[in-house]
């Protein structure tokens, strides 16, 4: 039964440590295609571009072997009539779906990106990655209001939900406000090189593209494939959980290969950030076990009656 719970934790649990490193790896990436001079909403297009012609087949084939999906109603009509008929019985669900992945998108993907890239072209990867770990905080500010998201205060999960977003707010705020000593500096000899070597035209080029084809590929193909799919297995707590990896990654990449000055305020507002999330992960893990137990307690008094 031990062994039977560890081998199925095992391959969510890879396959987002895989996904977290192969993020990393793209930020940096973008950050070395932004130093270079290339335009932040030029990237944006062409990854979302690549990724869009690398996914397009995979849904579309995915698509046709759902037993639901509009595009077998379309199969199983034989005339024209039934075609229509088809259509129309879809057709108000599809405009809706349509017109939520295009909120989605928009909201999701066009918006949150250029601002980021517009944020990562000023700082380090490191400072910018630490901001995606109030993901799930301003998450929940914002459904608090909608009625999405309940708080009590008298329970150790509300409280809990309460805490991790005042900590977290307080990480991002000494981040921006704080820069503090640098803990390592980067190597002088780097430095020399990186003023003095000028690479060719044709090879910046050719490495500029393979580095956007890549990101389009991985950072906006698999690994949103692949989060997904581990959503759908273990949750989206679980999937948020692992959101920190993200720029433990990036900080060793980014001192690693771009030499970048790692300071006292991005190492002391980070660990702010990722343990207020954390506690507030916690505090919605605690609600909503609480949740399944009274249900649970619910059907079996029901079922006793």
């Amino acid at each position: 039964m031990m062994l039977t719970h560890c081998h199925e934790l095992f391959k969510p649990v890879s396959i987002m440590i895989l996904v977290n490193l192969a993020l990393a790896f793209v930020n940096l990436l973008m950050k070395k295609v932004l130093n270079e001079g290339t335009d932040y909403m030029s990237i944006i297009t062409y990854r979302q571009a690549i990724s869009f012609i690398f996914m397009a087949p995979i849904a579309f084939i995915y698509e046709r072997q759902e037993p639901n999906s509009f595009l077998n109603y379309l199969n199983f009509a034989n005339d024209k009539k039934s075609q229509f008929f088809a259509v129309y019985r879809k057709h108000k669900v599809e405009v809706r779906i349509i017109f939520l992945l295009f909120l989605s998108a928009l909201l999701g993907v066009t918006v949150p990106q250029n601002l980021f890239l517009l944020g990562l072209e000023y700082t380090s990867a490191t400072f910018s990655c630490a901001f995606l770990n109030m993901v799930p905080v301003f998450t929940f500010i914002m459904a608090v209001p909608f009625g999405i998201e309940k708080v009590n205060v008298q329970s150790k999960g509300g409280k809990a939900k309460v805490m991790g977003t005042f900590v977290c707010i307080g990480g991002a705020l000494l981040l921006v406000l704080y820069k503090g000593m640098p803990l390592i500096k980067p190597q002088s000899q780097y430095i020399a090189d990186k003023v003095t070597s000028v690479p060719s035209t044709a090879k910046l080029e050719t490495w500029i593209i393979g580095s956007i084809i890549l990101t389009g590929l991985v950072g906006s193909g698999l690994c949103y494939v692949a989060m997904s799919w581990c959503v759908k297995q273990s949750g989206p707590v679980f999937t948020a959980a692992f959101t920190p990896l993200i720029q433990i990654f990036v900080a060793i990449l980014d001192f690693s290969v771009l030499k970048e000055e790692i300071y006292l305020g991005s190492v002391a507002g980070s660990a702010l950030v990722i343990a207020g999330m954390y506690i507030l992960l916690w505090g919605k893990s605690k609600e909503q076990g609480q949740d399944v137990q009274k249900d649970t307690q619910t059907n079996q008094d029901v079922e006793r009656q």
